[in-house]
């Protein structure tokens, strides 16, 4: 990751008390003092495993999901946006200190290289 965004990219560091909600392992929601208040962010690089329906399991869903939040609740994390949405979310790069969260969830066997 470059030191300075590119035009299109927002870098911004977060507070862990700005994660508000956590549907899975590679997307959460921040709260901001704008509109809308509620923000869903996908983690750039990494697929964890979907939530699972009656008819169809997803091992390690759980386990993914809370992976990401002891992760993002460790301190504060940067995500720099990269321009690019997913389903309403908004894709971004996440590290702490060098640390990618997408690597370390790859890195976990909790997902794969998106």
């Amino acid at each position: 990751m470059s030191s300075k965004p590119r035009p299109n990219q927002l870098r911004i560091v977060v507070p862990p008390a700005a994660v508000i909600e956590q549907p899975d392992g590679d997307t959460f929601h921040l709260f901001t003092f704008g509109v809308p208040s509620i923000i869903a962010i996908r983690v750039q690089g990494v697929d964890t495993p979907e939530r699972p329906t009656k008819n169809k399991p997803s091992p390690n869903f759980q386990a993914a999901k809370d992976f990401t939040k002891a992760w993002l609740a460790k301190g504060p994390f940067t995500i720099t946006t990269t321009g690019v949405r997913s389903l309403e979310r908004i894709v971004a790069v996440v590290e702490r200190d060098g640390e990618l969260l997408a690597q370390a969830l790859i890195d976990a066997n909790l997902g794969v290289v998106r």
